[in-house]
């Protein structure tokens, strides 16, 4: 089995025949489909039942509604393949992803592959134009900054990841957090020593879904980000990180800042603790200063 795809379902019923559809027409044989019902009333269930009927290759696990997180972390302790692929049941796989994923993450050795996604009206989620050679977690996320201008904002549905390197780091998806995806990415990559971006869209992601999580900036999403910043310090203050990482770290405090303040929200409606700032300041002096006042202005992730 070459790859595991994994795709959480909850309540998603006008989207999911779409997204089944486009993975059942890969051009690509060796796959399996673990599809994790999270509770979902909708009758997506039925739908899943069906599709399991047409295709040996999809198993369903059903469980109780526990969030996007949990349903991700039972789906990859049910993977069997060489790559793991975490697909959202609103997008969907365009034609010849799978094979082309495939194809680059084995054919460089990869424990992490990258791609773009088409997002509608002939843009994409990352501008065209550019590729990143194999390298290790940290410059890869140095270089994607310099490119693009994020660090982490790659959410994990646009990286194939080898399972055994997954498993051997204890990597999993913190149960109930927003915004998992940048912590999951933050220590993935502190642990990857060959990681690459190949810039061909596989994925259409379905940006403005109104019924989305992701849409309504809720003071949790806020509340999941600082608790990110709080997680993600232990963890640089337990490992001898590059600095890359560190100036990740500090801007995704400042960005989370900004932004709850750009929505209206108070910080103490956010849960902005004493603590945190001290985190900062422990962390600012190894930081340099004209990049600090930098990211400020831009309060950039």
């Amino acid at each position: 089995m070459q790859v595991s795809v994994v795709i959480p379902v909850y309540n998603v019923l006008p989207y999911l025949s779409e997204c089944l559809d486009s993975v059942f027409s890969q051009d690509f044989a060796s796959f399996e489909v673990i599809c994790v019902n999270d509770g979902s009333t909708d009758g997506s269930d039925t739908v899943l039942e069906q599709y399991r009927q047409a295709h040996p290759n999809l198993s369903i696990l059903n469980q109780r509604n526990a969030g996007q997180s949990v349903a991700r972390n039972a789906g990859l302790a049910r993977a069997k393949g060489e790559y793991v692929f975490f697909l959202d049941s609103d997008d969907y796989l365009l034609p010849g992803a799978l094979k082309k994923m495939h194809t680059f993450a084995a054919g460089e050795d990869l424990e992490m592959a990258c791609f773009n996604a088409d997002i509608g009206d002939g843009t994409f989620y990352f501008r065209p134009g550019f590729d990143l050679p194999v390298s290790s977690g940290a410059v890869f996320a140095k270089n994607f900054y310099d490119r693009h201008g994020t660090f982490f904002g790659t959410p994990v549905w646009l990286y194939l990841y080898r399972r055994s390197f997954l498993e051997r780091h204890r990597l999993t998806f913190v149960p109930g957090r927003i915004h998992e995806d940048n912590e999951f990415n933050f220590r993935a990559l502190y642990h990857c020593i060959r990681c690459a971006f190949s810039n061909f869209p596989a994925v259409f992601y379905r940006v403005i879904r109104k019924d989305s999580i992701m849409n309504r900036l809720s003071v949790r999403h806020f509340r999941d980000s600082l608790q990110n910043f709080r997680d993600l310090c232990c963890f640089y203050l337990h490992h001898r990180l590059s600095p890359v990482f560190l100036e990740a770290l500090i801007c995704m405090f400042l960005s989370t800042v900004r932004n709850a303040r750009e929505q209206g929200y108070s910080m103490k409606e956010i849960d902005l603790r004493l603590s945190d700032l001290l985190k900062l300041a422990v962390l600012s002096p190894f930081y340099p200063r004209f990049f600090f006042r930098k990211r400020l202005r831009k309060g950039k992730p």
